[in-house]
C-alpha cells in the first residue's frame, strides 16, 4: 500500500464525515476540537508525571 492510496482512503473518510450531516456527530466533533475539552486530560497527565518524579529536574522543566 503506497502513500497515495492511503491519502485517497483518508480523503474518502473525510468526505464521508463532512457529508453525513449528522447532528450528534457534528456536536461531538465540535466538542472534541474545543481546547477546553482537553484541559482535564492535561491536568491528570501533569499530576501523574509529578507524582512519578521526585523533583522537577527529573522531568526536565
Amino acid at each position: 500500500m503506497d502513500f497515495s492510496s492511503i491519502q485517497d482512503i483518508d480523503f474518502q473518510i473525510l468526505q464521508w464525515f463532512n457529508g453525513s450531516n449528522n447532528v450528534i456527530l457534528d456536536q461531538l466533533v465540535m466538542a472534541l476540537t474545543s481546547g477546553f475539552t482537553w484541559i482535564p486530560l492535561y491536568l491528570v497527565l501533569f499530576i501523574i508525571v509529578m507524582r512519578n518524579n521526585e523533583t522537577i529536574g527529573q522531568i526536565g522543566l
